[in-house]
């Protein structure tokens, strides 16, 4: 890895598995956050004297061409089964840096980019840039931004696919959400209201549409409210396989679902995102914990 990239006590590279891109530690006076350049994923942030507040299966793969399962996968430029592979190409891809620092404060920050290539045209033919830049302090701040630099329009979907750690799924109320309308994946795409906060008792796959707010997960085990906030997404997702799915999924324990749900940033359906030639499209989060 470039000596260039590396900032002594901010930022640092290890190899950590064998034939598989490296990983970067970033280190804030606040908070500590890996990151995989395989799919520019997110892997943990953990601020100093607390839980993460991101969720990394044991069983997850880490082989070139499956996901990673945990952390915040990247879907582009499809979200769901909307093309094969699944949530699209970019979480299954290396990334290359492109630049690093750190601010006046000790707060470090990276960016990473994907450029269309033989193997994406296969998959997507279209010519585009994908870049995301992360800095952490007190908060994990994610901007993803998307060019396009094709000489036609394109159209795509999106997602930051943020799995959260939790201390029993039974202590968790999703805040933010109500009065919402979405779409119900496990019933029939029906649309319905959200009335409440969300407890989850069951599997969930929710769309919520022409939703920008602000989610909070409030958490009486670990005695935290985790924020999301978010600037230029349409479209919430959450979801919790819940005990028979996460059974039959190989990169799961089989009480995994109870220490995670998915809160996700999106842009997806009917809000996909429309890039003429020369366009960039950013989605930014922000996510922190207070006691």
């Amino acid at each position: 890895m470039p000596n260039n990239f590396v900032v002594e006590d901010h930022i640092v590279f290890e190899n950590k598995k064998e034939d598989f891109p490296p990983f970067v530690m970033l280190t804030s006076p606040h908070s500590q956050c890996e990151i995989s350049l395989y799919g520019a994923q997110i892997l943990s942030f953990i601020p100093h004297g607390s839980h993460d507040l991101l969720w990394l299966s044991k069983k997850a793969f880490y082989k070139k061409g499956k996901a990673i399962r945990g952390g915040i996968p990247l879907c582009f430029p499809w979200f769901a089964s909307a093309g094969s592979p699944a949530h699209g190409f970019a979480r299954i891809m290396p990334w290359e840096i492109v630049e690093s620092g750190v601010d006046a404060q000790g707060n470090p920050h990276i960016k990473l980019r994907l450029q269309a290539n033989e193997q994406t045209k296969i998959l997507w033919n279209y010519d585009f840039s994908a870049e995301l830049f992360v800095k952490v302090s007190k908060k994990l701040e994610i901007s993803l931004s998307i060019t396009n630099k094709d000489d036609k329009s394109f159209s795509f979907t999106e997602a930051m696919h943020s799995y959260f750690q939790i201390s029993d799924v039974q202590n968790v109320l999703i805040d933010g959400l109500q009065e919402s309308i979405f779409i119900d994946s496990l019933d029939f795409n029906r649309h319905k209201a959200e009335k409440d906060a969300i407890e989850i008792d069951s599997e969930i796959d929710r769309i919520y549409m022409n939703n920008k707010k602000s989610c909070m997960i409030n958490d009486s085990g670990f005695n935290r409210q985790i924020t999301i906030s978010k600037e230029h997404s349409s479209n919430t997702v959450v979801w919790n396989p819940w005990i028979k799915k996460s059974s039959t999924m190989s990169d799961m324990q089989k009480e995994d679902y109870k220490q995670m749900i998915c809160v996700e940033s999106a842009n997806v359906g009917d809000q996909k995102i429309v890039l003429e030639s020369g366009d960039t499209h950013t989605m930014d989060i922000k996510i922190y914990a207070t006691l």
